[in-house]
């Protein structure tokens, strides 16, 4: 949904998910499709690569 845009286009500035991967350990941001549908996106580090990250999509009900 547009509300939602700004927040996920954050998430496309590698650099500052990289800064926020390190400073707490994981990155989480909730947000609502166009048709409705929440979702909770989580960013891990992936354990076997510094450089690798983890996309997690997760539909849920959000707070």
């Amino acid at each position: 949904a547009p509300e939602y845009q700004e927040g996920l286009l954050r998430l496309l500035d590698y650099d500052v998910v990289r800064s926020r991967l390190k400073s707490e350990g994981a990155v989480q941001c909730g947000y609502v499709k166009n048709d409705g549908e929440r979702f909770m996106l989580t960013i891990l580090t992936d354990n076997r690569s510094a450089d690798e990250t983890m996309w997690v999509f997760e539909r849920k009900d959000l707070p």
